[in-house]
């Protein structure tokens, strides 16, 4: 009471502090020892202490002017401020009730009494020295306030370092005055550094001017406005959820003043809305099995490669072991169990007419539970039932009502066996998710050996709907041939075997051999099975986590794959295998033979193996290790080979020296390619005929000394055998190349002679025969700069005639362009062909090596066609090459 009849009186006169223009640094500097930066009330308060302290001291009125000029105070205005204190002292000590107090009073208390006058004028920090009031208004602080922050604007750093003092000041209540200057002022006691501004405050006037300002203001703590100020407060509920923490469901609640947001909360949803909230305690809690927190509770876990939030379902189908469960929740063990049993079936058969088991079971538990919404109502529940929680039990029955949960376990097995070695099932009902269907867990080193197409038919119980989709698919002229459908459905579902890469490929092949329809494995749409009939694979490291998931295995191979084959998963036993049998920077075979396959470990049932393999890095061969056995042969060949190399590097050098005898082609080179370039390409077609083509069955010291002999005998008089071909076939080719037409130049700007040229068009320049340019291209086409690097040593000795067959179709095409035309116009479609079948990086060895076949019988079929008397290799028509193009398309 003492303090607040002191501000009162204060705030119902005119400010006592003067601020004359001529000397107003000097006034600041003597108002700034009574400022308190946390409030303007408490400034107020250090004015009257001042004053009344040094009151009694002087004794007479000049001596009291003296003192408020000095410190640029109205005299008159404090005389005042004494005289309305006096006057409101003698009206309170009228009042028995109300008494002064003797201590000195506490910032809360002094704040919280003021605040009770000025609920409606409270503001919360926006930015510096701005707020934002009741009514979402914005509020400057009044220049003229200890709270108004005069440094410079803050940079980032001081801004974030604001907003933590902001956050400091929100969570913790302002500070009790004690023995700041509420106890009394010194005058020349030097003020305290001023901390940043209150996150809340409250104003004891707002006015308007060039702005809207807030007088008079200090911080206050916003739980006051909460506490003081309930009946203007408007509460707001949102986001109701079970908080397993907490073991209550919690909904956040918002307290806002005219708009203001002041405080947010969880409370206990279950005083708001009973009957939501023990919807969402038996939704969360119960059917999703999330009674406890997470270190503790039954929850299960979805597995890792599962994207987003599985159903109970998923759940249930990752569960490797449970944590027994206190007694008064033994239904909740029982219901799991059921709920298993129900997805485990439906797994399998699919059954689309069931409702949704999670509803089944909320519908089942909101019978016999109402107004609980927390874990200690529900176990208040069951200790009113003495124990007896069967009331709590599902049957099936209540579930899915008459269906029959039987299935056959031979059709949809735990497991099935690739490859000779068994792998995991696991089977899930979820339409549309990533994870829907059945998932087949792959080792990584199976996983690069397996036949993709022996794992789309892993699952017994799926293949013959997997062939009534494809063949539903099919285009209708290819389907009608195939009805009716159900007996081929069952025969294909027993008889058929996949073991290709390619599982469209295997199916269309077996198709023509059973019922003699062509099938193209483009037939069939890329959606024609939908995601349940296609098995999801996940590779699992040696860990036994995941390492990557889909449906198609040729993707996931690819991303295992790396330019430097580390193993995948790489754990202390492959390691330990690695510094046993891994070698570097090999200059020959030092060593010995490399077995097979090394077991790496045996640990869960599942070894893991590992594939010796040469490997060549940055130039030099070195043994690895391999996870599966294809990439182990994929790589070994090259190290293979550079190893020859390296023990036949005497040989070879003195096969390099020879084929310097080509430089007396150089002549015959010009505006071709240089002699340095011919030596090149020679040396490396000369290599590549010499070293193997082919692996051999087994790395071991006496199948390399085996293979580096027999290279070594072809090596002699091998240079002379290539000089003595090129001595034929390029003076062939310079022929055809002088006989080709130049590339057209472009035209010149014509010269103008006359106005009447303008808008005339220039001359046509001479037609060509349309045979000529073909045949400009198939030189191109079959003798570029490296031909020698492309085509096979043993097929040079059929250049000659192609280039013969070239010559004959420029006399020919000279004497008769139009039937040169007509037979260059039954090449065309299988040039075209053949350019729309370059292999890829993927592309297998057979396909590779039947697209070289169908070049070579389009240059015969060229030879047939222009120059028929010179004969070609093998017989050639256009029904043998249709016939090889859908072959090489069904192996594609």
């Amino acid at each position: 009471t003492r303090e607040l009849l002191i501000i009162a009186a204060g705030l119902s006169i005119q400010d006592p502090r003067e601020r004359p223009m001529e000397q107003k640094d000097a006034a600041a500097a003597a108002h700034k020892r009574f400022i308190d930066p946390r409030s303007d009330y408490l400034t107020l308060l250090n004015i009257w202490n001042a004053f009344h302290e040094q009151w009694e001291k002087l004794r007479t009125q000049g001596q009291r002017r003296k003192f408020c000029k000095e410190h640029f105070l109205s005299y008159n205005r404090m005389v005042e401020w004494q005289d309305l204190h006096g006057q409101l002292e003698d009206a309170l000590g009228d009042l028995v009730t109300v008494r002064l107090n003797e201590s000195n009073a506490a910032y809360d208390a002094i704040h919280r009494s003021i605040f009770t006058g000025l609920i409606g004028q409270v503001a919360r920090r926006e930015e510096r020295n701005t707020y934002k009031g009741t009514g979402n208004r914005p509020l400057a602080i009044f220049p003229g306030s200890g709270l108004f922050d005069r440094n410079e604007k803050p940079n980032a750093r001081s801004r974030r370092g604001d907003e933590a003092d902001a956050r400091g000041a929100q969570r913790t209540p302002p500070p009790h005055v004690g023995g700041y200057q509420v106890q009394g002022v010194r005058a020349d006691q030097p003020p305290a550094k001023a901390p940043s501004q209150p996150q809340w405050i409250m104003a004891g006037e707002i006015v308007e001017t060039s702005q809207i300002f807030a007088r008079t203001i200090a911080g206050i703590d916003p739980m006051w406005i909460v506490e003081l100020a309930p009946h203007v407060c408007k509460l707001t509920h949102s986001n109701p959820q079970w908080m397993a923490t907490k073991g209550s469901v919690l909904v956040d609640e918002k307290v806002t003043l005219h708009g203001l947001e002041v405080h947010t909360r969880k409370v206990d949803y279950g005083n708001i809305n009973a009957k939501e909230a023990t919807e969402i305690f038996i939704r969360a809690a119960l059917v999703e099995e999330n009674l406890f927190p997470a270190a503790d509770s039954q929850k299960r876990r979805p597995p890792e490669s599962s994207q987003g939030k599985p159903t109970s379902r998923e759940l249930y189908e990752s569960v490797d072991e449970e944590r027994p469960l206190p007694p008064q929740y033994r239904f909740v063990a029982h219901n799991r169990a059921v709920r298993q049993k129900i997805a485990t079936w439906q797994t399998r058969v699919r059954r689309h007419d069931l409702r949704d088991v999670d509803h089944a079971m909320f519908d089942f538990y909101a019978k016999r539970i109402e107004n609980i919404s927390s874990l200690h109502e529900l176990n208040r529940l069951l200790r009113d039932c003495s124990g007896e929680t069967d009331f709590l039990c599902a049957t099936e029955a209540d579930l899915v009502g008459d269906a029959d949960l039987s299935y056959d376990a031979h059709a949809f097995p735990d497991n099935v066996t690739l490859d000779q070695q068994p792998v995991a099932l696991s089977y899930a009902y979820a339409p549309g998710e990533e994870w829907d269907g059945v998932t087949v867990k792959l080792p990584v080193g199976l996983a690069q050996t397996i036949s993709p197409a022996s794992v789309a038919w892993a699952v017994p119980g799926l293949r013959e709907e997997q062939i009534a989709e494809l063949l539903r698919a099919l285009p209708r002229t290819i389907r009608r041939e195939l009805m009716p459908f159900p007996p081929k459905i069952a025969e294909i579902a027993r008889d058929f075997r996949p073991t290709g890469p390619s599982f469209l490929h295997d199916l269309a092949k077996f198709i023509h051999q059973h019922y003699g329809l062509a099938i193209s494995p483009a037939s069939w749409p890329a959606d024609a099975l939908p995601a349940h009939l296609r098995l999801r694979i996940e590779i699992v490291g040696h860990d036994r986590k995941t390492l990557s998931a889909g449906r198609d295995l040729d993707t996931l191979r690819q991303q295992l794959e790396k330019p430097k084959a580390t193993p995948i998963g790489e754990t202390p036993a492959w390691t330990r295998a690695a510094a046993q049998w891994e070698r570097a920077a090999l200059t020959g075979w030092t060593f010995g033979d490399l077995p097979e396959r090394i077991t790496v470990s045996e640990s869960n049932a599942l070894p893991v193996y590992a594939w010796p393999g040469l490997r060549v890095e940055d130039g030099h061969v070195c043994v690895r290790l391999f996870p599966g056995a294809e990439a182990a042969r994929r790589v070994s060949l090259a190290g293979f080979q550079r190893l020859i190399e390296l023990a036949l590097q005497r040989d070879l050098g003195w096969l390099q020296k020879d084929l310097r005898a080509l430089v007396k082609f150089d002549l015959m080179l010009v505006g071709w390619m240089t002699g340095e370039e011919l030596q090149t390409s020679a040396f490396e077609s000369l290599k590549r005929h010499v070293l193997p083509g082919e692996l051999l069955p087994a790395l071991t010291q006496a199948h390399f000394n085996a293979a580096a002999e027999s290279s070594c005998q072809r090596i002699p008089g091998l240079a002379q055998q290539l000089i003595d071909r090129l001595t034929t076939i390029l003076p062939l080719r310079q022929e055809v190349a002088r006989r080709c037409p130049p590339p057209p130049k472009p035209a010149a700007p014509q010269k103008l002679t006359s106005f009447g040229q303008l808008g005339v068009a220039p001359p046509a320049p001479a037609a060509q025969v349309r045979g000529y340019a073909t045949i400009t291209a198939d030189l191109a086409a079959l003798m570029p700069k490296n031909f020698l690097e492309t085509i096979p040593f043993e097929r040079l000795n059929h250049l000659p005639r192609y280039l013969k067959a070239m010559l004959t179709r420029f006399e020919r095409a000279a004497q008769n362009p139009l039937k040169d035309q007509e037979r260059a116009r039954q090449v065309v479609p299988y040039l075209d062909a053949l350019r729309s079948l370059q292999p890829g990086p993927n592309t297998s060895a057979e396909t590779r090596a039947k697209v070289d076949e169908f070049r070579w019988m389009i240059e015969e079929f060229k030879v047939s066609l222009f120059a028929q008397e010179l004969g070609t290799a093998f017989p050639v028509s256009p029904k043998r090459l249709d016939q090889h193009l859908q072959l090489i398309r069904q192996t594609a």
